[in-house]
């Protein structure tokens, strides 16, 4: 793996909007260990999972990039993993934020016994908590793409998907993304009594 010496040598290479630069940086701040223990440490305290410390990192550094490339990055001003670990528990609270919002207005609507009719199916999908009925959905649409439906759902890039999954490219990888989801949305108009019990859970 490509190794970095400096903060500096971090933003360049992001900045170079290289391709294969840009992914090198990304995958070495992903499997960087420090980093990873410092977002851990704020995911966990806010209450999350390790499922949900590797999501925070990957979305802290998806936006990480996009601010250094539009200049609202100052290396002068923080560290990268200062700035990567703010990010992440930014998005994490955000996020159990929501998710208290999302209970507590389900809740009300089940006591008033009010349920919603018109209602996106893949809000669900969306979610990094994804329910039980959505997998075992996911899984109906076969080994390979439960695998990338499962990456995608947990906002992995097309070309950490490409990695994962040994596709040629991240173009590859997109199109088996959207053969899945393709297949995923058939399965669900197929059996619309799942999309009902998707709607209500």
């Amino acid at each position: 793996m490509t190794t970095f010496k400096n903060d500096s040598d971090i933003v360049e290479a992001l900045k170079s909007q290289q391709s294969s630069r840009v992914n090198s940086v990304l995958k070495y701040l992903y499997h960087n260990e420090k980093l990873l223990r410092s977002v851990r440490k704020e995911v966990l305290y806010l209450g999350g999972t390790e499922l949900d410390v590797r999501a925070a990192l990957n979305n802290a550094l998806l936006i990480f990039d996009r601010n250094v490339n539009a200049g609202k990055y100052d290396s002068s001003l923080c560290k990268v993993n200062t700035y990567i670990v703010a990010i992440a528990k930014k998005l994490f609270y955000t996020e159990k934020r929501s998710e208290l919002r999302r209970d507590k207005a389900h809740n009300r609507s089940a006591e008033a016994h009010v349920f919603e009719t018109d209602v996106n199916p893949y809000v669900a999908f969306n979610r990094k908590h994804r329910e039980e009925l959505l997998q075992l959905a996911m899984k109906k649409t076969g080994e390979k793409c439960h695998q990338a439906l499962t990456l995608y759902s947990l906002n992995y890039s097309m070309a950490e998907i490409a990695q994962e999954m040994n596709y040629k490219s991240s173009n590859s990888a997109k199109m088996a993304v959207m053969d899945c989801r393709k297949k995923l949305n058939e399965y669900l108009t197929e059996n619309p009594e799942l999309v009902a019990e998707l709607l209500d859970s």
